[in-house]
């Protein structure tokens, strides 16, 4: 749970500042006296909710670690560790797929993906100094109306 900062950095540089914070944690997993999981519920500005589950305890093919595969360290798993849903698409992340309904934005349309192509490590995940400005999307986040995202997208 000592990276939840860097999950919680990210979910707020896609969605947008937090609001509002529920969470709920344990440490029954491993016995330690510090938490090992917990659940939260956020509120954004933007009025849209979210939630994490996090556990350091837990044996899961999700972890950052293991879907980036950018350290050799770590087996990929192939699988994704983030998944944004919003008005106009879902995004899964690190994979970058961007689901959304073919003709329309109703449960009978045909759903698909269209994968982002790789880009460079420099930016891939919006990794930036303050100073320069964020790779992208065009004039809106394609999963969600309103805001500016932040990778490249074809």
């Amino acid at each position: 749970m000592v990276n939840l900062i860097h999950d919680i950095d990210l979910i707020r540089h896609l969605v947008g500042e937090v609001t509002s914070v529920q969470a709920m944690t344990a440490n029954s997993l491993r016995g330690h006296a510090v938490e090992d999981s917990c659940t939260v519920l956020l509120g954004f500005a933007n009025g849209a909710p979210g939630t994490a589950s996090v556990s350091d305890g837990v044996p899961a093919p999700w972890s950052w670690e293991l879907t980036a595969a950018e350290n050799p360290a770590y087996a990929p798993t192939g699988e994704s560790c983030y998944l944004i849903g919003g008005t106009e698409g879902s995004l899964d992340l690190p994979r970058l797929r961007l689901w959304r309904h073919d003709g329309g934005g109703d449960w009978w349309s045909p759903i698909a993906a269209q994968v982002a192509p790789p880009a460079p490590p420099a930016t891939r995940w919006c990794a930036r100094s303050h100073s320069s400005p964020a790779p992208s999307w065009g004039t809106s986040r394609p999963w969600s109306r309103g805001s500016r995202g932040c990778a490249p997208w074809p």
